[in-house]
């Protein structure tokens, strides 16, 4: 069970179906990009930074802006990324 200060970035899930190990990388999406510095300690208590970085490589569904900051932050390459790369295609403009 996640504490309940966090709860409040699950508004669209059943918090007693949200499992710490099973969703690891939802919550920690959730959490790096709405936590503060207290749920951020609590995140890096609960999971390595390495997968931190796994998230990041792996989803395309974090905003840029903190893309780039966790990048930063973890001395990752901007190319490494998911979130920072060009979308697969474009989409025209209108349709």
């Amino acid at each position: 069970m996640i504490p309940k200060r966090l709860q409040k970035y699950f508004w669209d899930v059943d918090l007693a179906q949200l499992d710490k190990v099973d969703h690891a990388d939802f919550i920690i999406k959730r959490v790096l990009e709405h936590g503060n510095t207290e749920d951020i300690f609590w995140l890096k208590t609960t999971y390595p930074l390495a997968r931190f970085r796994q998230v990041l490589k792996k989803y395309r569904d974090i905003s840029r802006k903190t893309g780039l900051f966790w990048a930063a932050l973890l001395n990752m390459q901007p190319d490494e990324v998911k979130c920072l790369q060009t979308p697969y295609r474009t989409i025209p403009y209108g349709v």
